[in-house]
């Protein structure tokens, strides 16, 4: 696929410059600049309903919708709750505290 669009994989936020940004353990908060705060669910695990969304854009290419879930597999990011309700921004810095389970964050 030449493109492929965050919004078509069903993104609310995209964070640049953390290459592990899929792996970040549940518990890990991200914070920004208005006093916002996600808290990390976990990894959103890939599914068909993105892949569905990435075959209308590129009909000519088959099963796209079930082989999106192969490919995703450690590549789709994470789910976060509100923690803090604030204002996000494009191209705030974000704050990435993470969780280590052997000394976990209160």
């Amino acid at each position: 696929m030449e493109t492929v669009l965050p919004e078509w994989l069903g993104a609310n936020l995209l964070i640049k410059g953390f290459p592990e940004f899929t792996k970040l353990t549940m518990g890990s908060r991200l914070l920004f600049p208005s006093g916002a705060g996600l808290i990390c669910m976990g990894e959103n695990q890939p599914c068909t309903l993105p892949g569905d969304e990435i075959q209308k854009h590129y009909v000519e290419h088959e099963t796209l919708s079930t082989r999106f879930v192969r490919a995703g597999y450690k590549r789709r990011g994470i789910v976060c709750a509100v923690e803090r309700p604030g204002e996000i921004h494009e191209n705030d810095e974000v704050q990435i505290l993470i969780n280590d389970f052997a000394h976990p964050m209160q």
